[in-house]
């Protein structure tokens, strides 16, 4: 007799494969993508508050990926797409590149290039769409600041002209920093920005 099923699978939704084989354990910043993704079920009226809390107390808290993905089991369209690691655990040197790439490409493209690599390349390595799409929420978040600090401007009588330092500085050495990470094959988290685009 075989062993008996899983309680996902009896109740009719298995929770996805695991990319990272059997259960090896999961990072802080892996964690973070399920997170990201249970707050836009929630979002999307999928759980309700006690349904949402309890499961981001279960990704912050259990050890492996396997039991992160079981939280995503029963919510279709939206389990997250991990970096992608080769037999020796890290992103493919090409795959560095590319998500390097990402980070920088937005000084002259803005957002339009790195979300351009995110559903081209990123359809293949989950590294390249990870480090893409951080790259583009990061430069959404720049233009809707630069927007919004105008009338702050001119309410303020040009005060808050002196807020735009701080984000042109930001934005100016914030890229590098990542492209730098990405390039060492781990994640990155722009801090304090919008995640528009998943």
């Amino acid at each position: 007799m075989g062993p008996a099923p899983s309680t996902e699978r009896r109740r009719g939704r298995p929770p996805p494969p695991s990319p990272y084989g059997p259960s090896p354990r999961a990072s802080h910043a892996e964690r973070e993508v399920f997170v990201d993704r249970l707050q836009a079920a929630y979002a999307d009226g999928r759980l309700d508050k006690d349904e949402f809390e309890r499961r981001v107390h279960r990704a912050l808290t259990v050890p492996t990926h396997v039991e992160l993905w079981a939280l995503l089991g029963d919510l279709p369209g939206l389990h997250p797409v991990p970096p992608a690691r080769s037999a020796v655990g890290r992103p493919s040197w090409a795959e560095r590149g590319w998500a390097a790439l990402g980070h920088l490409s937005g000084f002259l493209t803005s957002f339009v290039g790195p979300a351009v690599l995110a559903y081209t390349k990123g359809r293949r390595s989950g590294a390249i769409r990870y480090h893409a799409l951080e790259a583009a929420n990061f430069q959404l978040s720049f233009l809707a600041a630069n927007i919004l600090l105008l009338p702050i401007s001119v309410v303020t009588l040009g005060l808050g002209l002196l807020l735009y330092i701080p984000l042109w500085l930001g934005w100016l050495v914030l890229p590098w920093l990542a492209g730098a990470v990405a390039t060492a094959g781990e994640p990155f988290r722009y801090p304090s920005i919008l995640r528009l685009l998943r």
